[in-house]
Protein backbone atom coordinates (compact mmCIF):
# COMPACT_ATOMS: atom_id res chain seq x y z
CA UNK A 1 0.00 0.00 0.00
CA UNK A 2 1.70 3.21 -1.18
CA UNK A 3 -1.49 5.27 -0.85
CA UNK A 4 -0.72 7.49 2.16
CA UNK A 5 -4.35 8.52 2.80
CA UNK A 6 -5.26 4.82 2.81
CA UNK A 7 -2.37 4.03 5.15
CA UNK A 8 -3.47 6.84 7.44
CA UNK A 9 -7.08 5.60 7.42
CA UNK A 10 -5.97 2.07 8.30
CA UNK A 11 -4.00 3.15 11.34
CA UNK A 12 -6.57 5.73 12.41
CA UNK A 13 -9.22 3.00 12.41
CA UNK A 14 -6.95 0.68 14.38
CA UNK A 15 -6.43 3.50 16.87
CA UNK A 16 -10.18 3.71 17.36
CA UNK A 17 -10.91 -0.02 17.49
CA UNK A 18 -7.95 -1.75 19.19
CA UNK A 19 -5.14 0.77 19.80
CA UNK A 20 -2.98 -1.17 22.27
CA UNK A 21 -2.92 -4.29 20.08
CA UNK A 22 -2.22 -2.19 16.97
CA UNK A 23 1.02 -1.05 18.65
CA UNK A 24 2.01 -4.36 20.26
CA UNK A 25 0.32 -7.12 18.26
CA UNK A 26 0.37 -9.97 20.75
CA UNK A 27 -2.29 -12.42 19.44
CA UNK A 28 -3.47 -13.06 23.01
CA UNK A 29 -4.08 -9.33 23.58
CA UNK A 30 -6.24 -8.65 20.54
CA UNK A 31 -9.69 -7.13 21.03
CA UNK A 32 -8.60 -4.73 23.77
CA UNK A 33 -7.05 -7.34 26.08
CA UNK A 34 -3.98 -5.23 26.99
CA UNK A 35 -3.70 -3.87 30.53
CA UNK A 36 -2.74 -0.18 30.31
CA UNK A 37 -0.02 -0.23 32.99
CA UNK A 38 1.51 -3.43 31.60
CA UNK A 39 1.49 -1.93 28.12
CA UNK A 40 3.22 1.27 29.23
CA UNK A 41 5.81 -0.73 31.20
CA UNK A 42 7.02 -2.26 27.93
CA UNK A 43 7.96 1.25 26.82
CA UNK A 44 10.17 1.73 29.86
CA UNK A 45 11.91 -1.59 29.20
CA UNK A 46 12.58 -0.67 25.57
CA UNK A 47 13.89 2.79 26.46
CA UNK A 48 16.15 1.30 29.14
CA UNK A 49 17.55 -1.20 26.62
CA UNK A 50 18.22 1.56 24.09
CA UNK A 51 19.87 3.67 26.79
CA UNK A 52 22.16 0.78 27.65
CA UNK A 53 23.25 0.33 24.02
CA UNK A 54 23.95 4.02 23.62
CA UNK A 55 25.88 4.28 26.88
CA UNK A 56 28.14 1.48 25.72
CA UNK A 57 28.86 3.47 22.56
CA UNK A 58 29.37 6.77 24.43
CA UNK A 59 26.28 8.20 22.72
CA UNK A 60 22.91 9.53 23.89
CA UNK A 61 19.61 10.62 22.37
CA UNK A 62 20.01 14.06 23.91
CA UNK A 63 17.64 16.52 25.53
CA UNK A 64 15.08 16.94 22.73
CA UNK A 65 13.89 13.67 21.15
CA UNK A 66 11.45 12.80 18.38
CA UNK A 67 9.35 9.65 18.93
CA UNK A 68 8.48 8.72 15.34
CA UNK A 69 5.26 6.70 15.13
CA UNK A 70 4.45 7.47 18.74
CA UNK A 71 1.11 5.63 18.83
CA UNK A 72 -0.28 5.97 22.35
CA UNK A 73 2.92 7.54 23.70
CA UNK A 74 4.38 4.29 25.05
CA UNK A 75 8.00 5.35 24.36
CA UNK A 76 7.34 9.08 24.70
CA UNK A 77 6.35 8.74 28.34
CA UNK A 78 9.30 6.49 29.08
CA UNK A 79 11.68 9.02 27.48
CA UNK A 80 10.07 11.91 29.36
CA UNK A 81 10.52 9.98 32.60
CA UNK A 82 14.30 10.19 32.01
CA UNK A 83 14.08 13.99 31.68
CA UNK A 84 13.91 14.38 27.88
CA UNK A 85 11.70 16.85 26.09
CA UNK A 86 9.78 14.60 23.70
CA UNK A 87 7.72 15.26 20.61
CA UNK A 88 5.66 12.29 19.42
CA UNK A 89 4.41 12.25 15.85
CA UNK A 90 2.01 9.75 14.28
CA UNK A 91 0.02 9.32 11.09
CA UNK A 92 -3.12 8.32 13.04
CA UNK A 93 -5.05 11.23 14.60
CA UNK A 94 -6.93 8.81 16.86
CA UNK A 95 -3.64 7.58 18.35
CA UNK A 96 -2.38 11.12 18.89
CA UNK A 97 -5.52 12.20 20.72
CA UNK A 98 -5.26 9.24 23.08
CA UNK A 99 -1.54 9.86 23.61
CA UNK A 100 -2.33 13.41 24.70
CA UNK A 101 -4.97 12.17 27.14
CA UNK A 102 -2.67 9.47 28.57
CA UNK A 103 0.46 11.60 28.94
CA UNK A 104 2.01 11.30 32.40
CA UNK A 105 4.42 14.17 31.72
CA UNK A 106 2.44 16.84 29.83
CA UNK A 107 5.10 19.45 30.58
CA UNK A 108 7.72 17.37 28.75
CA UNK A 109 5.66 15.75 25.97
CA UNK A 110 3.94 17.04 22.87
CA UNK A 111 1.96 14.92 20.40
CA UNK A 112 1.35 15.87 16.76
CA UNK A 113 -0.56 14.17 13.94
CA UNK A 114 0.83 14.47 10.41
CA UNK A 115 -0.01 13.15 6.95
CA UNK A 116 2.94 10.78 6.43
CA UNK A 117 4.80 13.13 4.09
CA UNK A 118 7.19 15.89 5.22
CA UNK A 119 7.65 16.07 8.98
CA UNK A 120 6.32 19.38 10.35
CA UNK A 121 9.65 20.39 11.92
CA UNK A 122 12.58 22.59 10.88
CA UNK A 123 15.93 21.12 9.85
CA UNK A 124 18.18 19.96 12.72
CA UNK A 125 15.50 20.60 15.35
CA UNK A 126 16.06 17.44 17.43
CA UNK A 127 19.01 15.92 19.27
CA UNK A 128 17.80 12.40 18.60
CA UNK A 129 15.11 10.15 17.14
CA UNK A 130 13.68 6.91 18.50
CA UNK A 131 11.41 4.69 16.39
CA UNK A 132 10.58 1.08 17.27
CA UNK A 133 7.97 -1.20 15.61
CA UNK A 134 6.96 1.55 13.17
CA UNK A 135 9.10 1.68 10.04
CA UNK A 136 8.44 -2.02 9.45
CA UNK A 137 4.81 -1.17 8.61
CA UNK A 138 5.59 1.58 6.08
CA UNK A 139 5.71 0.57 2.37
CA UNK A 140 9.07 0.89 0.56
CA UNK A 141 8.85 4.32 -1.08
CA UNK A 142 7.27 6.13 1.91
CA UNK A 143 9.76 4.27 4.13
CA UNK A 144 12.75 5.73 2.27
CA UNK A 145 11.12 9.18 2.35
CA UNK A 146 10.56 8.81 6.11
CA UNK A 147 14.19 7.83 6.71
CA UNK A 148 15.38 10.90 4.79
CA UNK A 149 13.02 13.11 6.78
CA UNK A 150 14.26 11.67 10.08
CA UNK A 151 17.85 12.43 9.10
CA UNK A 152 16.82 15.96 8.10
CA UNK A 153 15.28 16.88 11.45
CA UNK A 154 18.23 15.60 13.54
CA UNK A 155 21.12 17.98 14.19
CA UNK A 156 24.62 17.05 12.98
CA UNK A 157 26.11 14.85 15.69
CA UNK A 158 22.66 13.70 16.76
CA UNK A 159 21.60 10.06 17.11
CA UNK A 160 18.83 8.02 15.51
CA UNK A 161 17.74 4.64 16.90
CA UNK A 162 15.59 2.89 14.29
CA UNK A 163 14.15 -0.64 14.21
CA UNK A 164 13.40 -2.56 10.98
CA UNK A 165 12.94 -6.14 9.76
CA UNK A 166 15.62 -7.27 7.33
CA UNK A 167 14.23 -10.52 5.89
CA UNK A 168 12.23 -13.60 6.76
CA UNK A 169 13.90 -16.00 9.14
CA UNK A 170 13.54 -19.01 6.84
CA UNK A 171 12.79 -19.69 3.18
CA UNK A 172 9.13 -19.99 2.31
CA UNK A 173 8.21 -23.60 1.51
CA UNK A 174 6.16 -24.25 -1.60
CA UNK A 175 3.23 -26.57 -0.85
CA UNK A 176 2.51 -29.25 -3.43
CA UNK A 177 -0.24 -28.54 -5.90
CA UNK A 178 0.20 -24.77 -6.30
CA UNK A 179 -2.20 -23.96 -9.13
CA UNK A 180 -3.19 -20.51 -10.35
CA UNK A 181 -5.87 -19.33 -12.75
CA UNK A 182 -4.85 -16.20 -14.69
CA UNK A 183 -7.38 -14.11 -16.60
CA UNK A 184 -6.28 -11.00 -18.48
CA UNK A 185 -8.80 -8.22 -17.92
CA UNK A 186 -6.99 -5.52 -19.92
CA UNK A 187 -3.71 -5.53 -21.86
CA UNK A 188 -2.11 -3.54 -24.70
CA UNK A 189 -2.42 -4.86 -28.23
CA UNK A 190 0.35 -2.62 -29.59
CA UNK A 191 3.37 -0.90 -28.02
CA UNK A 192 6.41 1.04 -29.12
CA UNK A 193 9.85 -0.53 -28.48
CA UNK A 194 10.73 -0.10 -24.82
CA UNK A 195 7.34 1.42 -23.98
CA UNK A 196 5.73 0.66 -20.62
CA UNK A 197 2.07 -0.26 -20.19
CA UNK A 198 -0.22 -1.67 -17.53
CA UNK A 199 -1.84 -5.12 -17.61
CA UNK A 200 -4.77 -5.95 -15.35
CA UNK A 201 -5.09 -9.59 -14.35
CA UNK A 202 -7.44 -11.59 -12.17
CA UNK A 203 -5.37 -14.14 -10.26
CA UNK A 204 -7.34 -17.07 -8.81
CA UNK A 205 -6.04 -19.54 -6.26
CA UNK A 206 -6.97 -22.95 -7.67
CA UNK A 207 -4.99 -24.78 -4.99
CA UNK A 208 -6.45 -26.58 -1.99
CA UNK A 209 -4.51 -24.38 0.41
CA UNK A 210 -4.25 -20.61 0.92
CA UNK A 211 -1.33 -18.58 -0.42
CA UNK A 212 0.49 -16.86 2.44
CA UNK A 213 3.78 -16.05 0.73
CA UNK A 214 3.55 -12.25 0.53
CA UNK A 215 5.45 -10.12 -0.25
CA UNK A 216 7.40 -12.88 -2.05
CA UNK A 217 4.50 -14.06 -4.20
CA UNK A 218 4.21 -11.82 -7.27
CA UNK A 219 2.73 -11.67 -10.73
CA UNK A 220 5.47 -11.46 -13.37
CA UNK A 221 5.90 -11.76 -17.11
CA UNK A 222 8.12 -12.92 -19.96
CA UNK A 223 8.20 -11.92 -23.63
CA UNK A 224 8.16 -14.61 -26.34
CA UNK A 225 8.74 -14.47 -30.12
CA UNK A 226 7.96 -17.48 -32.33
CA UNK A 227 7.47 -19.54 -29.18
CA UNK A 228 10.96 -18.79 -27.82
CA UNK A 229 11.61 -16.63 -24.76
CA UNK A 230 13.39 -13.38 -25.68
CA UNK A 231 12.92 -11.57 -22.33
CA UNK A 232 12.93 -14.04 -19.47
CA UNK A 233 12.05 -11.67 -16.64
CA UNK A 234 10.35 -8.29 -16.94
CA UNK A 235 7.80 -6.80 -14.52
CA UNK A 236 6.67 -7.64 -10.99
CA UNK A 237 3.68 -6.76 -8.86
CA UNK A 238 2.85 -8.33 -5.47
CA UNK A 239 -0.35 -10.11 -4.56
CA UNK A 240 -2.25 -8.91 -1.47
CA UNK A 241 -0.15 -9.02 1.69
CA UNK A 242 -3.02 -10.75 3.50
CA UNK A 243 -2.72 -13.72 1.12
CA UNK A 244 -5.24 -15.35 -1.22
CA UNK A 245 -7.42 -18.10 0.29
CA UNK A 246 -8.19 -21.24 -1.71
CA UNK A 247 -10.96 -20.59 -4.19
CA UNK A 248 -10.62 -16.81 -4.08
CA UNK A 249 -9.15 -14.26 -6.47
CA UNK A 250 -7.29 -10.97 -6.48
CA UNK A 251 -7.16 -8.38 -9.27
CA UNK A 252 -3.69 -6.89 -9.69
CA UNK A 253 -2.03 -4.45 -12.09
CA UNK A 254 1.35 -5.28 -13.60
CA UNK A 255 3.59 -2.76 -15.42
CA UNK A 256 5.36 -4.36 -18.39
CA UNK A 257 8.05 -3.01 -20.73
CA UNK A 258 7.97 -3.88 -24.43
CA UNK A 259 11.07 -5.48 -26.02
CA UNK A 260 13.55 -3.13 -27.67
CA UNK A 261 13.13 -4.67 -31.16
CA UNK A 262 10.02 -4.34 -33.30
CA UNK A 263 8.02 -7.45 -34.16
CA UNK A 264 5.15 -9.70 -33.12
CA UNK A 265 5.42 -11.00 -29.55
CA UNK A 266 3.51 -12.90 -26.91
CA UNK A 267 3.29 -11.44 -23.42
CA UNK A 268 3.37 -14.45 -21.07
CA UNK A 269 2.06 -14.00 -17.51
CA UNK A 270 2.89 -16.27 -14.58
CA UNK A 271 3.18 -16.19 -10.79
CA UNK A 272 6.62 -16.31 -9.18
CA UNK A 273 7.61 -17.10 -5.62
CA UNK A 274 10.75 -14.97 -5.46
CA UNK A 275 14.02 -16.88 -5.32
CA UNK A 276 12.08 -20.16 -5.19
CA UNK A 277 10.10 -20.99 -8.36
CA UNK A 278 7.80 -19.85 -11.13
CA UNK A 279 4.40 -21.51 -10.89
CA UNK A 280 4.77 -22.82 -14.47
CA UNK A 281 7.61 -24.98 -13.17
CA UNK A 282 5.20 -26.40 -10.60
CA UNK A 283 2.72 -27.44 -13.28
CA UNK A 284 0.48 -24.36 -13.23
CA UNK A 285 -0.69 -22.87 -16.55
CA UNK A 286 0.48 -19.50 -17.83
CA UNK A 287 -1.51 -17.15 -20.04
CA UNK A 288 -0.26 -15.40 -23.20
CA UNK A 289 -1.41 -12.22 -24.94
CA UNK A 290 -0.33 -11.22 -28.49
CA UNK A 291 1.31 -7.78 -28.65
CA UNK A 292 2.66 -5.99 -31.73
CA UNK A 293 5.75 -3.89 -31.05
CA UNK A 294 5.99 -1.18 -33.70
CA UNK A 295 7.73 2.18 -34.02
CA UNK A 296 4.53 3.56 -35.58
CA UNK A 297 2.39 3.20 -32.44
CA UNK A 298 1.52 6.59 -30.92
CA UNK A 299 -0.11 5.30 -27.71
CA UNK A 300 -0.63 1.85 -26.21
CA UNK A 301 -3.58 0.20 -27.94
CA UNK A 302 -5.66 -1.97 -25.62
CA UNK A 303 -8.73 -4.11 -26.33
CA UNK A 304 -11.90 -3.38 -24.35
CA UNK A 305 -11.46 -4.37 -20.73
CA UNK A 306 -13.23 -7.55 -19.62
CA UNK A 307 -15.64 -7.48 -16.73
CA UNK A 308 -13.66 -7.48 -13.48
CA UNK A 309 -16.34 -9.17 -11.38
CA UNK A 310 -17.39 -12.66 -12.31
CA UNK A 311 -18.68 -15.88 -10.82
CA UNK A 312 -15.46 -17.86 -11.21
CA UNK A 313 -14.09 -16.99 -7.76
CA UNK A 314 -14.88 -14.35 -5.15
CA UNK A 315 -12.38 -11.52 -4.74
CA UNK A 316 -10.09 -11.95 -1.77
CA UNK A 317 -11.27 -10.35 1.42
CA UNK A 318 -8.76 -7.81 2.80
CA UNK A 319 -6.98 -8.40 6.08
CA UNK A 320 -9.27 -6.71 8.62
CA UNK A 321 -6.32 -5.43 10.61
CA UNK A 322 -4.59 -3.88 7.59
CA UNK A 323 -1.21 -4.38 9.30
CA UNK A 324 1.48 -5.26 6.77
CA UNK A 325 5.23 -5.89 7.00
CA UNK A 326 7.76 -4.31 4.64
CA UNK A 327 11.38 -5.39 5.26
CA UNK A 328 14.49 -3.39 4.44
CA UNK A 329 17.71 -5.46 4.16
CA UNK A 330 20.32 -4.27 6.62
CA UNK A 331 22.96 -3.64 3.95
CA UNK A 332 20.56 -1.51 1.90
CA UNK A 333 19.67 0.44 5.04
CA UNK A 334 23.36 1.00 5.77
CA UNK A 335 24.10 2.15 2.21
CA UNK A 336 21.17 4.58 2.21
CA UNK A 337 22.00 6.19 5.55
CA UNK A 338 25.69 6.49 4.81
CA UNK A 339 24.88 8.03 1.42
CA UNK A 340 23.06 10.91 3.15
CA UNK A 341 25.82 11.76 5.61
CA UNK A 342 25.26 9.35 8.49
CA UNK A 343 27.36 6.74 10.25
CA UNK A 344 25.70 3.44 11.10
CA UNK A 345 27.38 2.81 14.42
CA UNK A 346 25.83 -0.54 15.24
CA UNK A 347 23.09 -2.96 14.16
CA UNK A 348 21.60 -4.81 17.12
CA UNK A 349 19.60 -8.00 16.45
CA UNK A 350 16.18 -7.95 18.13
CA UNK A 351 12.86 -9.79 18.13
CA UNK A 352 10.62 -6.77 17.52
CA UNK A 353 9.64 -7.93 14.03
CA UNK A 354 8.07 -11.12 15.37
CA UNK A 355 9.08 -14.77 14.97
CA UNK A 356 8.86 -14.81 11.16
CA UNK A 357 11.31 -11.96 10.65
CA UNK A 358 14.98 -11.25 11.22
CA UNK A 359 14.87 -7.78 12.77
CA UNK A 360 17.50 -5.22 13.76
CA UNK A 361 17.68 -1.95 15.65
CA UNK A 362 20.17 0.47 14.10
CA UNK A 363 22.14 3.06 16.06
CA UNK A 364 22.91 5.86 13.61
CA UNK A 365 24.75 9.15 14.01
CA UNK A 366 24.27 12.06 11.64
CA UNK A 367 27.73 13.37 10.72
CA UNK A 368 26.88 16.59 8.87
Amino acid sequence: MTDLPGLQATWDNLGKEDPYWAVLSDPERRHNQWDHDEFMATGRRHVEAVGGWLAGLDLELGGRVLDFGCGLGRLSNALAETGCQVVGVDIAPSMVEQAKAMSRFPERTEFIAYDGRALPFPDASFDGVLSLIVLQHIPPLPKVASLLELVRVVRPGGVLVLQLPSHRTSPLPVPEGCQAGLEVLAAPAQLRPGQQAEVRVRVSNLSEHPWHFSPNLQLGNHWLADGATVVSDDGRTPLPMSGVPAGQSAVVTLTVTAPAETGDYELELDLVLEQVAWFHGLGSATVRVPVEVSAQVAQPVAPPAAEEVGDEAPLVEPDPSGIEMFPLPAELFRDLLEHVGCRVVRLVADELGGPEWSSYTAVVQRLY
